[in-house]
């Protein structure tokens, strides 16, 4: 500090110049620093939120035939994303079905940086850290989660380019300020010359006392001004020390007449102080003044009081001779007293001699004495208004006694009450001035700060605001926009929209839209939407419009982006439907086959060893017999094998028809036919009534046949077989149904098996079977956008929970099995959903 003390003026003007130029620049470079990044990591949580929720879409309607070789490919349209470092696809349980990394690895290489299980549990969304931007969305199966998709961008491209952009920064930093040194030593340099000459002029007068020096007069209006000032003050100086010169002589004879003059000073300075001290004080003059008049009338007590700003009560402003009480303990209800608060309301004065004497101020008087401790003896009143509305009182009050008013005294109350109000109208009138300017600093503040722009018109459309953001989208100045509807700032393939859609909003006083381009600052093109409302002053009168621009060239690029990639995807669907189609081609040709060709040969074999039991029984020993049973009923078991395929495939291709089915009929016509075949067996079937679902008759018929027979077949080694139909609703309102038993059930250690062709828990020698039951019960499920799982305890039961989903177009993913809440009152089994 003792530097920059010892600094000459123009030094110290040079360096100062110098370090506000450096400090702007920094505190720029800062700013803009700072908000690149808030914006680039708002871009990239934008682009990222965009893509995966376009890929998540693409997995759902895809996942009835995803493969982890598709559905890499489907993550693989990530890889355009800047800074892409692997997209995975993991299934319900956590395991990783599919993978995408920025070298182009898919998700069956294995691990390398993308993990083999999905990472611990995390909020879902979108999050940018500085390292990295990640994105955990939900792959969701009419309402249930079947999978996550994880998305990581690596952040090094953002901070790459801000350090670019940094750098450029900090050598126009380091330009700037060396452009500025240079011309700003040469200004002060200018500058401060005058100065220096001027102040050595004035050191020479103060050293060698002589007044009759003059400074020459320097160039400039402000330096003129000056060197005149001074010259004549050498002047007044010299004028001065002369008279003083020829007054010394006379000292002696004048110090009386000095003295006197001197008091008269003292006692004019203290009454201009005085006054110049009330002048910047006038409700605290007025006030004073107020009870000066008191002390002229000769009352006892003066005071102020103004209602509050409901109107409920008078609070005391002034308080001269009502006790000791200060102004904040003086207060008066409007319910203590009506009658005199609804007269002050209207205007009327209360002038009384005799306060406890006359019944318009008794209740005054008692009030007083109760509330003040006080005997008021007589009263003056006077109602103080402010714009026309009574807003308070002036109080005269003479305390203990009597006494009477004369006209004179009323009419100068009158006048103090009118100087009151009209001060107290003017502080109002400073205070809504000294608000309203409040207001507009605060929504100019607001206005600035938004990222939106912002502007206001008048009733023609001319505009009289456009906030910062606004500004610096359209690339024109205050003054220029002004007064002007700034066509200039719009695209010129777009100002006719932006005229005609502007013109009818106000013709038809309805609000104004409109998408056009800008054309900023050098030229570039930013596509705006612009929306206004009309703007009404308290009347309802229309006063202008205030309306916003907000920049939309982001979002159409980005839509732009997903139009392209759901363009893409839409092509790829269809690729999928035409191999999709082929495949039915194929599987129908096979069941053509299965159908015709091999049923023939099986026919002769059959046929045959029938021919050879029947013809040539007495030349064959007991084991060629035996050996042709067993051909005859591995023909037997083949053929019905064909069956159960034909079913499977006709399942799945047959033509769907819901329609609200009664699944209690359906079941006892299914457990008769059972039990007609069987009559021997003891079985006790409990079928629940009035069991409804909403399915394709034929399909649910093939579905709970396949159940039943299960169940009829399972419990053929027990001696009271059980065997029972009933549903229940969870918390979501979904049905499910349950059909159970209490016979041989299984594993629940292969129950993973179950709905699997050909997959069978129990060997032929224990209950025959071919394997295909149940994997017909999950496609027809699956089919109705239902789910099916089990649970059973080996030796005691088996239990099939199931239900039927609305959605005949849902949908699923077989990637992992779904576990799907069972019945109320049963155990949790195995559930599986989705397609082949």
């Amino acid at each position: 500090m003792r530097g920059v003390a010892a600094m000459s003026l123009r030094a110290k003007l040079v360096t100062m110049t110098i370090l506000i130029v450096a400090l702007a620049l920094v505190t720029a470079f800062a700013v803009l620093t700072f908000l690149e990044w808030s914006r680039s990591r708002a871009r990239l949580a934008q682009t990222v939120t965009a893509v995966t929720h376009g890929v998540v879409r693409h997995l759902e309607r895809d996942i009835g035939d995803l493969e982890p070789k598709h559905a890499a490919d489907i993550l693989a349209t990530m890889q355009y994303l800047p800074g892409f470092t692997y997209a995975a696809l993991y299934d319900a349980v956590g395991k990783r079905f599919a993978a995408q990394s920025a070298s182009g690895g898919g998700g069956g290489s294995g691990g390398g940086e993308i993990p083999e299980q999905l990472p611990s549990p995390e909020p879902d969304g979108v999050t940018v850290s500085p390292l990295a931007a990640r994105a955990r969305l939900p792959v969701m199966i009419v309402g249930q989660r079947a999978g996550t998709l994880v998305v990581v961008l690596s952040t090094a491209p953002l901070h790459a380019a801000i350090r670019d952009d940094a750098a450029w920064m900090a050598v126009i930093m380091a330009t700037a300020l060396l452009v500025v040194a240079i011309p700003a030593y040469r200004a002060q340099r200018r500058l401060t010359a005058p100065i220096l000459r001027l102040a050595d002029a004035v050191r020479q007068v103060t050293e060698t006392g002589n007044y009759r020096m003059r400074v020459v007069r320097s160039a400039g209006h402000e330096l003129a001004v000056l060197s005149e000032g001074i010259n004549a003050m050498l002047q007044q100086l010299e004028d001065r020390a002369r008279d003083v010169y020829e007054a010394a002589a006379n000292l002696e004879g004048s110090r009386a007449s000095l003295k006197e003059t001197e008091a008269r000073l003292v006692r004019e300075q203290t009454a201009l102080a005085r006054l110049a001290g009330l002048s910047m004080t006038p409700g605290k003059f007025l006030c004073g003044f107020a009870d000066e008049v008191g002390k002229t009338l000769e009352v006892s007590a003066v005071s102020i009081w103004r209602f509050d700003g409901e109107r409920t009560s008078l609070r005391c402003l002034h308080n001269h001779g009502l006790g000791p009480h200060h102004e904040s303990e003086l207060q008066v209800p409007v319910e203590a007293l009506p009658d005199y608060v609804a007269g002050i309301k209207r205007g009327r004065r209360l002038v009384v001699a005799d306060a406890h004497g006359e019944p318009a101020s008794r209740g005054l008087a008692s009030y007083y004495a109760e509330a003040f401790g006080i005997r008021l003896g007589a009263a003056l009143h006077v109602p103080l208004r402010i714009s026309g509305q009574v807003a308070g009182v002036l109080a005269l009050d003479m305390l203990q006694t009597p006494r009477t008013w004369f006209a004179d005294e009323e009419n100068l109350a009158v006048a103090v009450a009118e100087m009151l109000s009209l001060n107290f109208e003017e502080d109002q009138r400073r205070k809504a001035e000294r608000a309203l300017r409040e207001s507009e600093n605060r929504f100019r503040s607001l206005s600035d700060a938004s990222p939106i722009g912002i502007f206001l018109t008048d009733t023609t459309g001319d505009v009289i605001y456009l906030n910062a953001r606004l500004r610096e989208l359209s690339g024109i100045a205050p003054r220029t926009s002004i007064g002007n509807r700034w066509h200039a700032a719009i695209h010129p393939d777009d100002v006719a929209a932006h005229i005609g859609a502007w013109d009818e909003a106000m013709r038809s006083a309805a609000e104004y839209f409109c998408e056009y381009r800008l054309t900023g600052p050098a030229g570039r093109v930013r596509q705006v939407r612009s929306r206004a409302s009309r703007l009404t002053d308290d009347r309802g009168k229309m006063i202008g419009y205030v309306g916003t621009v907000e920049d939309i060239t982001d979002l159409r690029e980005q839509e732009a982006r997903i139009t392209r990639l759901n363009e893409e995807l839409e092509h790829r669907v269809e690729e999928r439907t035409r191999d999709l189609a082929a495949a039915l081609k194929e599987l129908e040709s096979f069941s053509y086959s299965v159908s015709h060709d091999l049923r023939a040969p099986l026919r002769h074999v059959d046929g045959f060893s029938q021919a050879l039991l029947e013809d040539y029984d007495a030349a064959l020993d007991d084991t060629g017999r035996d050996f042709l049973r067993r051909i005859r009923a591995s023909a037997e078991r083949m053929g019905q094998l064909i069956d159960d395929i034909l079913r499977l495939s006709r399942v799945t291709s047959a033509e769907m028809n819901r329609s609200e089915l009664d699944l209690s009929q359906l079941a006892r016509e299914i457990a008769q036919s059972l039990s007609e075949s069987a009559p021997s067996r003891v079985v006790s079937w409990e079928i629940a009534p009035d069991i409804a679902g909403n399915g394709d008759a034929s399909l649910v018929r093939v579905l709970l046949s396949n159940l039943f027979e299960n169940a009829f077949k399972y419990t053929s080694k027990k001696p009271e077989a059980e065997i029972s139909f009933s549903s229940s609703r969870d918390s979501n309102g979904i049905r499910t149904y349950c059909v159970r038993d209490n016979g041989a059930g299984f594993d629940m250690a292969y129950a993973h098996k179950l709905f699997h062709a050909f997959q069978r828990l129990h060997a032929d020698s224990e209950f025959a079977g071919t394997g295909i039951g149940l994997a017909t019960v999950q496609r027809v499920v699956r089919r109705h956008g239902g789910h099916v799982w089990a649970d059973g305890k080996v030796g005691q039961h088996a239990r099939f929970y199931f239900t039927l989903g609305a959605d005949r177009d849902t949908d699923r993913m077989l990637s992992a099995p779904q576990h799907a809440e069972p019945a109320p009152s049963e155990g949790r089994g195995l559930a599986f959903t989705g397609s082949t």
